[in-house]
């Protein structure tokens, strides 16, 4: 039974989660003005990548962070 509700809190926690980071994003994306920036600056920084390149690193950050928080919390 302990191991159910351990289970059940880390899924509760990971939709928490999930929504959080979908707020903060579309804050941050409000707050960002992309029209003020020349097409010619808008287009290399999506032709080299670099818009992926952070939503890889923000990705990866949250992502081992969530992940280690589980495993201490399944673990104790």
């Amino acid at each position: 039974m302990k191991t159910l509700e351990k289970l059940l809190t880390v899924g509760v926690f990971a939709i928490f989660l999930y929504f959080i980071i979908d707020w903060i994003m579309g804050m941050v994306s409000e707050q960002i003005i992309t029209d003020s920036i020349s097409p010619t600056i808008k287009y290399y920084l999506c032709a080299l990548g670099i818009y992926e390149a952070v939503n890889i690193f923000v990705s990866f950050l949250v992502a081992s962070w969530f992940t280690n928080k589980i495993i201490d919390f399944l673990s104790s």
